[in-house]
């Protein structure tokens, strides 16, 4: 057992010794064509995500209620923010608070603005700039986006994530 296993390992760094001598591969594709089929493979899924993304919104738009509430959690490069559980009435926000139940102040509540329709809108937003690449997720049921993670494309730690948890549909007091 201990031989055939040294034999292997002995194999394997023949093998690899044998291929830094062979002379390098030519290259079948420049430098340029790389990158344009690069491009290429990012407009094509730029353009599936928005077909997705009209197919989700008609789902919100007909299965979606006017009064929920989700958890909301915010990932980025730079200052990460916690978790905050967002309530919507009639289609406006109604309450945030961080998922220890405390009202979140002002300060901090503009980077928890999101209703359903504007996660959807964000969306939309950064697949018309072409210094972005996207990636969404969205709930079967009513069509809502459960994940959606963005990249710029020219700086290392320009994108952000947004991710949505515990849905559930509110009733609400007359």
């Amino acid at each position: 057992m201990r031989r055939s296993a040294l034999t292997c390992v002995a194999l394997v760094w023949m093998g690899l010794s044998l291929n830094c001598h062979r002379p390098p591969q030519p290259v079948t594709q420049s430098r340029a064509e790389y990158y344009q089929a690069r491009l290429d493979s990012i407009a094509r899924a730029r353009t599936a995500l928005l077909r997705d993304l009209r197919k989700y919104e008609r789902r919100w738009a007909v299965r979606g209620p006017t009064n929920y509430q989700f958890r909301l959690h915010p990932g980025c490069y730079c200052d990460a923010k916690p978790a905050a559980d967002i309530a919507v009435q009639r289609g406006t926000i109604v309450e945030i608070r961080d998922t220890a139940g405390r009202i979140l102040p002002d300060s901090i509540r503009l980077h928890y603005a999101y209703t359903i329709p504007k996660l959807f809108e964000q969306i939309r937003s950064e697949l018309s700039n072409d210094n972005f690449t996207v990636m969404a997720r969205f709930d079967r049921k009513f069509g809502f986006p459960v994940y959606i993670a963005t990249d710029n494309v020219h700086i290392w730690d320009g994108g952000y994530t947004l991710a949505v948890t515990g849905f559930r549909t509110l009733s609400v007091e007359k």
